[in-house]
């Protein structure tokens, strides 16, 4: 529950990418963005297996933000494109960026510093500049 916010977000540039290909009328598997998706496959039976879920989706969500990074610094055009794309949207849409970032902290999963104290005032700052 926690990895939805970042979930949904490397999904979409996932997407973007293999969309850009696919507008171009090229075979998908001539580039690096399906085999870093199926990378992924071989924690599935491991994911099944063990009941730590939480733990098997942080690491190949971690892979696939590593996968963005290294896509991005070798300078990939369809990847170039979805993190502008992002960039877009998170532009038009920098409450919901905060909010899911708050959603991130409220979890108190950072435990080398408590951001109750932080959390509250982002939170009276949103609530006072959307009069709630």
């Amino acid at each position: 529950m926690i990895m939805i916010p970042l979930i949904l977000i490397i999904s979409g540039i996932y997407a973007v990418c293999i969309k850009e290909i696919t507008k171009r009328k090229e075979s998908v598997f001539k580039y690096p963005y399906v085999y870093c998706l199926a990378i992924n496959l071989a924690v599935l039976p491991q994911f099944l297996l063990n009941v730590d879920w939480g733990r098997w989706t942080l690491a190949v969500t971690a892979n696939l933000f590593f996968q963005i990074l290294y896509l991005y610094y070798m300078d990939f055009e369809e990847m170039r494109t979805a993190m502008k794309r992002l960039d877009l949207f998170i532009g038009r849409n920098k409450a919901l960026a905060v909010m899911c970032l708050l959603y991130l902290t409220i979890f108190d999963k950072f435990e080398d510093r408590v951001y109750f104290e932080q959390i509250e005032k982002v939170w009276g700052h949103l609530a006072r500049m959307l009069n709630l």
